[in-house]
């Protein structure tokens, strides 16, 4: 059942312009989520202490040993959730193998949101987002999580085209929540046998 988000919190808004928001001369990374299956520990080898990237965790499970020098961590509400989707360049989804597609609500909210996303290539995600849309790392790759974060902001043309794609997918495919809505009346539908 493909899950959904609602488009009246997360409204539809154009990419940013890349040119602007490299202004303050670093790549601005949000990462969110608390559930078991954020790999944290790789996003801090791919990015902690690195100059050329500010990192803000938004958490109740990350490591607090993990925090500090250029990684800010913190538990938000949806206000202060959406100011730090305003603030972010990149929304970085970390994560281990699992059986399904955890982190697509983050994926689906920074996409309404006109954000670039790069999340962990664990086999559900891309049910919903291609590599046309999103930007894929390998599990347990700091190395490589590293190089596409920083390239993302390097091209304003392809990352806008890119995000542009994945809001045209998100609305074609009716993530949304009103979507997830009628698809579980359909399968209700379908299992009690009505027309």
């Amino acid at each position: 059942m493909d899950f959904g988000i609602s488009i009246d919190s997360f409204k539809l808004q154009a990419p940013p312009p890349q040119a602007r928001a490299l202004e303050h001369g670093k790549v601005r990374v949000l990462a969110l989520g608390n559930d078991r299956h954020r790999d944290w520990a790789t996003l801090h080898k791919a990015l902690a202490n690195k100059d050329q990237f500010e990192i803000k965790i938004a958490s109740s499970t990350f490591p607090k040993e993990l925090a500090g020098g250029n990684i800010e961590a913190q538990k938000c509400n949806q206000r202060e959730l959406k100011s730090l989707y305003g603030w972010a360049n990149v929304v970085f989804v970390p994560l281990v193998d699992n059986l399904h597609a955890s982190g697509i609500s983050v994926m689906l909210e920074a996409t309404a949101l006109g954000k670039a996303v790069v999340a962990t290539n664990t086999g559900g995600l891309t049910h919903y987002f291609t590599q046309e849309h999103v930007w894929y790392v390998p599990v347990g790759d700091p190395t490589r999580l590293a190089q596409i974060v920083a390239e993302v902001v390097m091209d304003p043309a392809a990352t806008a085209n890119k995000i542009r794609a994945a809001q045209s997918r998100l609305v074609e495919m009716d993530f949304t929540t009103h979507g997830y809505a009628r698809r579980h009346a359909r399968l209700s539908d379908a299992l009690l046998d009505r027309d």
